[in-house]
């Protein structure tokens, strides 16, 4: 009589049963690794957009660039820096009643049409104080219907960007 060489189908359905398991486990963490990478990603734009800031300021007597787009091609090389690949928006932006940075995934503190310089006069980002000056910062959920619930976010959190040229994750609230 002769043997057959193989697997048996309950032997299968168990190794086919494991793999499941472990696929299950496993693709919530490569989901929070990659969303990882992403805010990585997006704090490091914010960072290059800082020293086009920089950049700007010393070209034009410490005047502010009133958009972030004004900042090409001269200071920032490709338009990929001003997005978030966590930014999912796909519709139009109602043009300039309250959408500073259009084109944009950031919310930069430049000129708004409210009639004056909201910003500048709640002292958003006076470089005399730069450790806690925000230049610019994602949009956290309570604003992000302006536009769309689609805006990318972190949890509760938003990225803002420094006078001094540091990024950091902080509550959304502040």
């Amino acid at each position: 009589m002769r043997r057959q060489s193989g697997f048996s189908l309950p032997e299968m359905l168990i190794v086919i049963g494991i793999i499941w398991l472990l696929a299950a486990l496993l693709f919530p963490v490569f989901n929070t690794a990659r969303k990882r990478s992403y805010e990585t990603e997006c704090a490091s734009h914010l960072r290059q957009i800082g020293i086009a800031i920089q950049m700007y300021l010393t070209d034009h007597d410490d005047e502010y660039p009133l958009r972030l787009l004004a900042l090409m091609p001269g200071y920032v090389s490709h338009q990929g820096v001003f997005l978030c690949r966590l930014d999912h928006f796909e519709g139009n932006a109602p043009p300039g009643q309250y959408w500073v940075s259009p084109g944009t995934s950031y919310f930069y503190l430049g000129d708004v049409d409210y009639g004056i310089d909201y910003f500048r006069n709640i002292g958003a980002y006076d470089p005399n104080f730069p450790d806690w000056a925000v230049y610019i910062r994602t949009m956290p959920a309570s604003e992000a219907k302006v536009v769309s619930d689609s805006w990318h976010r972190f949890p509760e959190m938003t990225l803002r960007l420094y006078a001094d040229g540091h990024v950091k994750m902080e509550p959304s609230a502040r």
